[in-house]
């Protein structure tokens, strides 16, 4: 089983920017499921900034990011699993995801959007013990 999260872009693009560890790469739109780092940005400057979500295809108007999926753990296609095996499946429980949807956006500024849901704020009181 897999659950996708599938967003309309603002207007149909035939590629996109993908966050990849350490920098960005330029990828189709063709419906093909690829890894992706933090952030996405299209031709027209629609972008997603999601750190919770590794997985992510695009159609030209479209894109769809894999939430979640429950494969057996470990476990590569085409060796046929035992019939009374006992498996673990990945992605069970509870998911909590964060998406921010941006326009007007480059990969540089998506990039620092993406670094500021990793380093949230922190708030100190000075006054104490006066």
């Amino acid at each position: 089983c897999v659950a996708k999260l599938v967003v309309p872009t603002r207007s149909p693009a035939a590629a996109r920017t993908d966050g990849i560890a350490d920098g960005f790469l330029e990828r189709e739109q063709d419906g093909a499921e690829r890894p992706f780092f933090d952030w996405t940005v299209d031709e027209s400057g629609f972008g997603l900034v999601s750190p919770d979500c590794f997985g992510f295809d695009g159609t030209g108007e479209r894109f769809r990011l894999t939430l979640v999926r429950s494969p057996v753990y470990a476990w590569h296609d085409p060796t046929p699993l035992d019939a009374n095996g006992c498996y673990r499946f990945t992605d069970q429980g509870v998911h909590l995801f964060r998406f921010r949807f941006l326009w007007k956006l480059d990969p540089k500024a998506a990039q620092r959007h993406a670094e500021a849901f990793h380093i949230p704020p922190v708030a100190y009181d000075w006054t104490k013990g006066m």
